[in-house]
C-alpha cells in the first residue's frame, strides 16, 4: 500500500500519523480504530500529500499557500500531488500561475484533471506532469437509496454486479485510450454497493480514496447560498466566502442506506467500517495507492 493524505494547510502536515484516530471523528465509539482487533488500522506511514481540489474551484489554494504546502512537503520528504476540478474558461487562467510555479520548481509532481480541457492545456503546455484522470471522470452506481433487499432483486445476478461494480475507468477502451495520451493513473471511489474490493485489475495505476466516495457535485453550492440574497441562491457567486471550510453537514434520510454527509457542493457517502477494513487489506496486498480525504474535508 502507498499513503497519500489530502490536506488544505500546512499545519496538517504534523497530523499525518494521526490519521486512525482522525477517523473515529466520522465513525465514532461504535467504528473507531479502537475496534481494530490490532489496535490501530495498519495503513503505514505517509509518503504523498495531495493540496488542490476535485470539486470546487473556489477551494483550490493561492498561490503563497501552494508554496508553503510544496516546500514544507520537499522538506519533509513527501512526493506531492495537485487535485484539479472542472473549470471555466474564465476559471483556467486564475489556476495557470499554480501551473506555471510548480512547472519551474516542482516539475515531478503530479495533476489530476477532472477536466478533459485541463487536460489538453496540461499535456500541451506541461509536459513535465504526470497526469492522472480524475474520478469525476469515472462514473458508477452510487445512488444511497437502494436497499440491500433490492440490490438482491435488481435483475440477473451477472447483470445486478455489473449494474452496481461497474464503472467507466473499469472498460479497457479508456483505459487504452488514457495510456495513448500517457495518463499513467486513474483516480477512483469504492462504489457503495460493489462487495469486491480489488481495485488492480487495470491497465493503468489506480489510487482510491477513504473514508468517503462522493455521489455527486456541481457548480451550483446550497452551502455557498447560504449568506445570498434569497434571489441568488442558486446562481454561483462570483467570490465565495467558503463556508464549507466550517465544517460538513451530515444529511439523514429513512431511505439512504449508508451515512451522507454535504461538504460544500459535493455530497459524500462514508464507507461502512467493515468495508474500509477489506479495501485496507486489499490495497496492502495489491500495492495500491490510498488517499486518505478526511483532513482535506474536516480543516479543523
Amino acid at each position: 500500500m502507498h499513503l497519500a493524505c489530502h490536506i488544505r494547510h500546512a499545519s496538517q502536515l504534523d497530523r499525518l500519523a494521526e490519521i486512525p484516530d482522525h477517523m473515529q471523528t466520522f465513525y465514532g465509539a461504535d467504528g473507531s480504530a479502537r475496534a481494530h482487533p490490532k489496535g490501530t488500522l495498519s495503513i503505514g506511514p505517509c509518503t504523498r500529500i495531495y493540496v488542490g481540489d476535485e470539486f470546487c474551484v473556489a477551494r483550490m489554494p493561492t498561490l503563497p499557500t501552494l508554496k508553503r504546502l510544496a516546500e514544507s512537503a520537499s522538506a519533509m520528504g513527501l512526493a506531492l500531488t495537485l487535485l484539479t476540478p472542472v473549470m471555466t474558461d474564465v476559471d483556467i487562467p486564475r489556476m495557470v500561475p499554480l501551473f506555471d510555479y510548480l512547472n519551474m520548481c516542482h516539475p515531478d509532481v503530479d495533476v489530476v484533471f477532472n477536466d478533459w480541457g485541463v487536460m489538453g492545456l496540461l499535456n500541451s503546455n506541461f509536459p513535465a506532469f504526470k497526469l492522472s484522470a480524475g474520478r469525476l471522470l469515472n462514473k458508477g452506481f452510487k445512488d444511497p437509496r437502494l436497499q440491500p433487499e433490492a440490490s438482491r432483486i435488481a435483475g440477473p445476478q451477472a447483470g445486478a454486479d455489473a449494474l452496481l461494480s461497474g464503472s467507466t475507468f473499469d472498460g479497457q477502451w479508456i483505459q487504452e485510450h488514457l495510456a495513448a495520451l500517457d495518463i499513467h493513473r486513474c483516480e477512483q471511489d469504492l462504489l457503495p454497493y460493489c462487495s469486491d474490493t480489488a481495485v488492480n485489475d487495470s491497465l493503468l495505476e489506480t489510487a482510491v480514496y477513504f473514508p468517503f466516495g462522493y455521489i455527486t457535485t456541481g457548480r451550483t453550492c446550497w452551502v455557498a447560498s447560504f449568506d445570498q440574497p434569497a434571489g441568488e441562491h442558486f446562481i454561483p457567486p462570483a467570490h465565495c466566502s467558503r463556508p464549507c471550510c466550517q465544517g460538513m453537514l451530515e444529511l439523514k434520510s429513512e431511505k439512504f442506506s449508508f451515512r451522507i454527509f454535504q461538504s460544500g457542493n459535493t455530497i459524500f457517502y462514508l464507507y461502512p467500517w467493515q468495508t474500509l477494513e477489506r479495501l485496507i487489506e486489499t490495497a496492502a496486498k495489491e500495492s495500491t495507492r490510498l488517499i486518505y480525504q478526511g483532513f482535506g474535508l474536516d480543516e479543523s
